[in-house]
C-alpha cells in the first residue's frame, strides 16, 4: 500500500509542475505549485499529529488514500471541462501535499506501535527503500512521460492507481499502543501543543528540527528552480528531467537498503554525519554541474549516502517517544523539519527572477551546509524522556548512541 501511495504522491509532484511548464508557465507559477504542495505540512501538521493519536491509525490511512483518488478524479474531469487551467493545477498540488503529510505521520507512527524498539531503525530502513523505489526512483520517470499525454488522461490513470490503494489498507488499532489509549484530560488543541514543547525541551531535538528544517527550505528552493532549469538551460525534456530523478532516485534505493547495516557497524554520530554529506553533495550538484551527466553523477553519489541521516534520526527521535504521544511528536518535528519548505519555494521562486539560476543553487546549498555544522545533528548529548498522556514532565536522560 505505501508503495502505491508513494507512487502515486511522487509522481504528481514532479508531473504538476512540468505540465505548468509545458502550459507555458512562469517561473513563479512553477514555484507556487511547489508551494501549495508543501504548505499543508507547514499549517496542518500539529493537527493531524493530535489526531492520529485519538483516532484509529489504519482508519486514517483509509481515509487519506480515499481522499486521494477523489482528488485526482475531480482534477481529471476539471482538466477535460477547463483545459489549461493553472488553478485546477495549484489545488491537486494542496490535496497531494495534504495526503502526503498526513500518510507519512501515520505510517512513522504505525511503526512506533508495530514495531519493538531494536529492530526500528531496519524497519525505518526498509520503510525508507520502499518510498525511495516507488516515491522517487519510479515516480519522477512516470510523471515526466505523463507529460506527453493530455492532462485528463495522466490525471485519471494515477486516480485508477491511487484508488488501489483504498482497499489494500488492512488492520486496526493496536491495544495499548497509541490511538487505543483515552484522551479525556485534555482537549485536541492542548494535544497540539504537547509534540512541539517536548521538541523545544529537547537541545537534540531542537537542533535537529532546526537542520532539517533548514536543508528543507534549500532542498525545495533548489528544486522549485531545478525543473526549470534543466529544461531552459540544460535543454532538457520533461522526460529526460523525469529520469535524472529517478537516477538519483536509484541512489537512494541502495543506501536505504544499506543502511541499516551500515549504522550498525558505523554507529549513529559517524552514519548521520556521512548521510549529512550526502545531502550537502545533493544541493552542491547544481551548482558544479554543467550538463545533465554531470549533474546527475554528484546528485547519485550523494543520494547514496542521504538517507544515513534520515533513517538513523527518526529512529533515534522514535526511541525516545512512547507509543500514545508518536503522532503528537512526529507532527512537531515535521512542522519545524518540513513547514519552512514552502517558503524555500516560494522565495527561489521570487529570487531566481533577479538572479541566476546557479547563483539560486550556491545560496541554498551554502545555508543548509552551515545548518548542518551549527545544529550538528550528529551529537545527541541529552535527550528527553517523554512524558506520556498525563504527565507534564519534560525531564532528560542520556541515551547511548
Amino acid at each position: 500500500m505505501a508503495g502505491i501511495t508513494n507512487l502515486v504522491d511522487g509522481g504528481a509532484r514532479i508531473y504538476l509542475p512540468l505540465l505548468a511548464i509545458a502550459w507555458e508557465a512562469s517561473q513563479a507559477v512553477v514555484a507556487w505549485i511547489f508551494f501549495a504542495a508543501l504548505l499543508p505540512w507547514a499549517v496542518g501538521s500539529l493537527f493531524a499529529g493530535a489526531v492520529i493519536d485519538r483516532r484509529d491509525r489504519f482508519a486514517i490511512l483509509r481515509a487519506v488514500n480515499l481522499m486521494r483518488a477523489a482528488g485526482l478524479g475531480i482534477a481529471a474531469a476539471a482538466a477535460f471541462l477547463f483545459p489549461g487551467q493553472l488553478a485546477v493545477l495549484l489545488g491537486l498540488a494542496v490535496v497531494i501535499g495534504t495526503v502526503d503529510m498526513v500518510g507519512d505521520i501515520c505510517a512513522q507512527s504505525l511503526v512506533a506501535d508495530l514495531v519493538e524498539e531494536p529492530a526500528r531503525t531496519a524497519a525505518y530502513g526498509r520503510m525508507a527503500s520502499v518510498q525511495t523505489v516507488l516515491g522517487v526512483l519510479a515516480a519522477p520517470a512516470i510523471g515526466g512521460l505523463l507529460v506527453a499525454a493530455p492532462a485528463w488522461l495522466a490525471l485519471s490513470a494515477l486516480g485508477i492507481v491511487s484508488s488501489v490503494a483504498v482497499f489494500l489498507v488492512k488492520g486496526h488499532a493496536v491495544p495499548g499502543a497509541g490511538p487505543a489509549r483515552e484522551h479525556r484530560s485534555s482537549s485536541i488543541l492542548t494535544d497540539t501543543g504537547i509534540g512541539l514543547k517536548t521538541i523545544l525541551h529537547s537541545s537534540w531535538l531542537g537542533r535537529t528540527a532546526v537542520a532539517v528544517g533548514v536543508m528543507n527550505l534549500a532542498s525545495s528552493a533548489t528544486m522549485a528552480v531545478l525543473v526549470v532549469y534543466t529544461s531552459r538551460s540544460l535543454g532538457a525534456s520533461a522526460a529526460e528531467t523525469g529520469m535524472l530523478l529517478s537516477a538519483i532516485g536509484v541512489g537512494s534505493s541502495v543506501g536505504s537498503l544499506t543502511a541499516a547495516r551500515l549504522s550498525a557497524s558505523l554507529g549513529f554520530r559517524a552514519a548521520v554525519m556521512i548521510g549529512a554529506l550526502g545531502i550537502a553533495l545533493g544541493l552542491v550538484s547544481p551548482v558544479i554541474g554543467t550538463s545533465m551527466i554531470q549533474l546527475g553523477i554528484v546528485s547519485v553519489l550523494g543520494s547514496l549516502l542521504a538517507p544515513l541521516f534520515g533513517v538513523n534520526l527518526i529512529s533515534m527521535r522514535q526511541r525516545m517517544i512512547t507509543p500514545d504521544l508518536a503522532g503528537r511528536v512526529n507532527a512537531s518535528f515535521q512542522l519545524l523539519g518540513i513547514g519552512s519548505a514552502p517558503l524555500g519555494a516560494l522565495i527561489a521562486g521570487a529570487v531566481s527572477a533577479v538572479v541566476t539560476d546557479k547563483a539560486v543553487f550556491a545560496a541554498c546549498a551554502s545555508l543548509a551546509i552551515a545548518a548542518l555544522v551549527v545544529c550538528r545533528p550528529w551529537s545527541v548529548g541529552l535527550l528527553p524522556r517523554l512524558a506520556t498522556q498525563d504527565q507534564g514532565d519534560h525531564r532528560v536522560r542520556e541515551v547511548p548512541s
